[in-house]
């Protein structure tokens, strides 16, 4: 039902008769992402609170709280408080950006700086302004809420896994994935340069 309700937001912003109806400004994606972040910093008190009271009665019910998942919610908790760092520091180390730049992403100004030069991306080249601005801020939600998931899932890292993929493994595939979508036209100008297609870089 969400993904059908993301469509006709994108094909109605495509005409300009519904345009100024339908499709969400850039205030809207700020208040959805300032939305995500507070929500995720209440998870992160959660976490820490009740790794506090997990440590607490680990030695006497080591069973009911294993003291390495109260150590993994603890973490978890932390970095939740300070997600901005985190992914500052995921997009130092994968791109070499200035600790300033990256860190504004998961604040209002991140969504606006993305959206200010739509109309000389590659998808402002080829369709309407106004439905570009609302698919690249639609993917910016989309990431920015894939990548606090990726962080909050680091607490089941201390629990231990029979079979499948570790959690430690999708968590990171998840904060990954959320910085490609957060980025999509940096990502697409990357993937542009790669295969010599100069038309999907800026």
């Amino acid at each position: 039902m969400k993904i059908i309700t993301l469509l006709i937001l994108v094909i109605t912003t495509s005409f300009p008769a519904y345009a100024d109806e339908t499709s969400l400004s850039t205030a809207d994606f700020n208040e959805i992402g300032s939305f995500l972040v507070s929500l995720f910093y209440v998870l992160g008190v959660y976490l820490i609170l009740a790794s506090l009271y997990g440590m607490r009665h680990s030695p006497t019910e080591p069973q009911k709280y294993p003291f390495r998942q109260c150590v993994a919610k603890l973490i978890t908790g932390c970095l939740l408080l300070s997600s901005a760092y985190v992914y500052t520091t995921f997009m130092v180390t994968a791109t070499g950006e200035s600790m300033s730049g990256a860190g504004s992403i998961l604040s209002s100004s991140g969504i606006t700086d993305q959206l200010e030069d739509v109309s000389q991306s590659f998808l402002g080249k080829y369709i309407p302004e106004h439905t570009s601005r609302t698919l690249l801020g639609i993917l910016y939600v989309i990431g920015l809420g894939a990548f606090l998931k990726g962080v909050f899932m680091l607490k089941d890292v201390g629990e231990s896994q029979s079979s499948g993929s570790s959690p430690f493994s999708k968590s990171l595939g998840h904060m990954f994935g959320g910085m490609i979508c957060m980025n999509i036209l940096k990502f697409s100008c990357f993937v542009g340069s790669f295969i010599g297609v100069s038309a999907m870089c800026i």
